[in-house]
Formats: C-alpha cells, structure tokens, sequence
C-alpha cells in the first residue's frame, strides 16, 4: 500500500463503521479483524479484544452477514 493509502485507511474505517451502524445496522456487510487475536476493531481502531492499538497492516477485512440493496431510510 502506498503512504496515500496508508494516509487514508483511519477514514476508510470511519466510512465502513458508518455504514454499519446507520445504512446496515446489525448486519454489517464487512467486518474489520485484528490479524493478532481476530477481535472486532473498535471505533478509536483499536482491537476490541486485546486492547492492541490497530495499523491497516493488523487489520483484515471479512465477510460479514448483511449487505445487499436496502431501502434509504429519511434522515440520510
């Protein structure tokens, strides 16, 4: 990854956590993992499990449960 991409990986977090919790809530279409220990990175994008403060290289994006076309809701 270069250094523009590695710049933008703390917003690309926010927009997938975003999406999450307003656009798929309960059903997040993407789900961001500790590499280390597999715990749930939090919203500071830290690991959720351990406690680890989290780079784009101790992340892996999964596949997670939700996803597919939605109806917009007011207020977006």
């Amino acid at each position: 990854m270069t250094e523009k991409g590695l710049d933008l990986w703390p917003v690309i977090v926010a927009l997938v956590q975003f999406g999450d919790r307003h656009v798929y809530p309960g059903r997040a279409p993407v789900l961001l993992v500790h590499n280390g220990c597999g715990g749930a990175v939090s919203d500071h994008r830290m690991c959720e499990t351990c406690g680890a403060k989290l780079g784009p290289r101790d992340v892996e994006a999964g596949r997670g449960i939700g996803g597919g076309m939605v109806a917009a809701s007011a207020g977006v």
